[in-house]
């Protein structure tokens, strides 16, 4: 979505992401976020249960990734060089299918290309 056409609370950095996170979204060439993203960022992230349905293509994978993404790199634990082996995975991802497993982790490695997946 282009920033230009966005309603302002939807231009990535006003929506209180981290300046990683917002890097990121620019390098992908994202400047603003869809409606899915942006009503979905801050109840995810104060870890309530929600529900969400929007069209195909309407960027919900990446609505799902931001919140996860944004809590990992709070907490400082967010860097591949902080990874140990054996320790205990700080998300867990659950999908349906494969196909849908494998987007969400596209859509995570594309955003926050330090967090270690896998």
């Amino acid at each position: 979505m282009d920033a230009n056409l966005a309603d302002e609370t939807l231009v990535a950095t006003n929506c209180g992401l981290s300046d990683a996170t917002v890097a990121a979204l620019h390098a992908r060439g994202i400047h603003a976020l869809f409606a899915i993203q942006k009503h979905v960022l801050e109840p995810a992230a104060a870890g309530r249960d929600l529900i969400a349905r929007a069209r195909t293509g309407s960027g919900k994978t990446l609505a799902f990734a931001l919140p996860v993404i944004e809590a990992l790199l709070t907490a400082g634990r967010g860097s591949r060089s902080g990874a140990t082996p054996g320790r205990a995975p700080l998300a867990i991802v659950l999908a349906p299918t494969r196909e849908l497993a494998k987007q969400v982790e596209r859509e995570m490695a594309e955003t926050a290309p330090g967090l270690t997946l896998g």
